[in-house]
This record gives C-alpha cells, sequence and structure tokens, in this order.
C-alpha cells in the first residue's frame, strides 16, 4: 500500500531534478486531490511550450483558501508522487512545504529565480479562473515581469475573458500577433494564452464523488484513486 510521506522525506527530499533543462514550467495549487484534468495540462503545457520540466508544486497553505480544510500536505504530496510516476519531464517539487505559510507564488518564483539563474525561462500556468484574481495576487506586476503566465482556459472561463482582464489589471500590455502573446510595454513581461484542451473537472466535485461511493475511474490515476480508499481520504471507506 502506497503510504504518506513524512516530514523527514520532505526536508531531504530534491526541490528540483538533477537537470532541469533551461525551459521550465510551474504548477501550482493545492492538489487535493491532483486529477486528470491537472495532468491533461501539464502534458499538453510540455509540448505547446516546449517545456525541459513542468514542476508540480503544492502548496502548503494556499493563501486564498485560508480557513478551509485542506487534507494535510504530506497526502496530498504522495499523491502527486503517484500521478506522475514514471511521466518524463513532470517532477513534484515539496519547496513550499519547507517554508513558513502561507505558500505566495511569487517567493516561489524568487526562490526559483535565485537557483535558476536569469537565463532559465519560467512559464507559470495558470487557470483562467485563478486569473480573473490576478489583481489580488501578492506582488503580482512584479511576478509578471520574472516568469512568463501561460493562461489556459478554465470553466466557466474561456480565452475569450482574458482580454477583459488584461485591460483591467494590465493595461500597459499590447497583444502582439507575432509572438501571439500579451507583452509589457517596459520590461520583459509576457502573458501567453494557451489554448489547452481541459477537462472540467474540480477537486472539489471529485471530494463529494468520494463520499458518495462513486467511482473515479478516469477523473484520477488509478494510484491516487487507490490511495484515496487507503487512507480513508474524503470520507472514503475502505474495502
Amino acid at each position: 500500500m502506497a503510504r504518506a510521506r513524512s516530514e523527514a522525506e520532505v526536508e531531504t527530499r530534491p526541490d528540483l531534478p538533477l537537470k532541469p533543462g533551461t525551459r521550465i514550467g510551474i504548477l501550482g495549487g493545492t492538489f487535493d486531490p491532483v486529477h486528470a484534468g491537472h495532468l491533461r495540462v501539464a502534458r499538453a503545457a510540455v509540448e505547446r511550450l516546449a517545456l525541459d520540466t513542468l514542476l508540480f508544486i503544492p502548496a502548503l497553505l494556499n493563501p486564498l483558501k485560508q480557513g478551509e480544510a485542506v487534507t494535510a500536505f504530506l497526502h496530498r504530496l504522495a499523491m502527486l508522487d503517484l500521478a506522475v510516476a514514471n511521466q518524463p519531464g513532470l517532477f513534484v517539487s515539496a519547496m513550499e512545504g519547507k517554508r513558513t505559510p502561507p505558500s505566495y507564488t511569487v517567493d516561489t518564483v524568487r526562490e526559483l529565480r535565485q537557483r535558476l539563474g536569469a537565463r532559465v525561462e519560467l512559464f507559470l500556468l495558470v487557470g483562467m479562473d485563478a486569473f480573473q484574481e490576478v489583481e489580488g495576487w501578492k506582488d503580482s506586476a512584479e511576478l509578471a515581469q520574472m516568469v512568463s503566465l501561460a493562461v489556459f482556459p478554465r470553466p466557466p472561463y474561456g480565452l475569450g475573458d482574458l482580454a477583459v482582464v488584461m485591460q483591467r489589471a494590465f493595461p500597459f500590455y499590447h497583444y502582439d500577433i507575432g509572438q501571439q502573446a500579451w507583452l509589457a510595454a517596459v520590461g520583459s513581461g509576457r502573458i501567453i494564452p494557451l489554448d489547452l484542451p481541459v477537462l472540467d473537472l474540480s477537486a472539489t466535485r471529485i471530494r463529494s464523488q468520494v463520499r458518495s461511493g462513486v467511482d473515479l475511474t478516469g477523473q484520477v490515476p488509478s494510484g491516487v484513486a487507490q490511495y484515496i480508499v487507503a487512507h480513508s481520504l474524503y470520507g472514503a471507506a475502505r474495502p
């Protein structure tokens, strides 16, 4: 039976692969649990953005979900490890589990920039639903200068909603047809519309389905489904 990671294992595991490459994607979130939609976005982003590595970075405590009940970090980390096992280019980093919460994305990006240097290109994957709240992110203007923001559709929002957010939150950006991205008038800011095939899945609905005894086939990797039952997560009953 797959087990939860220990705190000692979190402290000693590497935050980055040995050879991460020079084009690195970042997909953060609570991942409670990781599901097929996350993996589909990750694989498509690796292909579309020609990424060398895609980092899954689970939040120890999402600042937008403070006060909400969240599954223990060690369980969420273990499920991510199961989900990306034997998938080249995908890597789970526990770096936010080693910091004092809450887990602000800009702090994670600062740390990655310090470790990897300025030559590495970082691409932060953001669902259109989360991008709607970009003005409320900590140091969002600085963040947009340190990474390329790759925004993908996330029901109920599509890429058609992106222009409205850009006008409101990034009025000094313009759309460049050649690069197919929004570029900052000053600096290196770039926001890329990423038309990825996205499944209409949500962790909230999956947790509810677990409590109702619904089969999760096709919604989460089989190893993750087995882990949920084995550890009685989300009200799952052991067989």
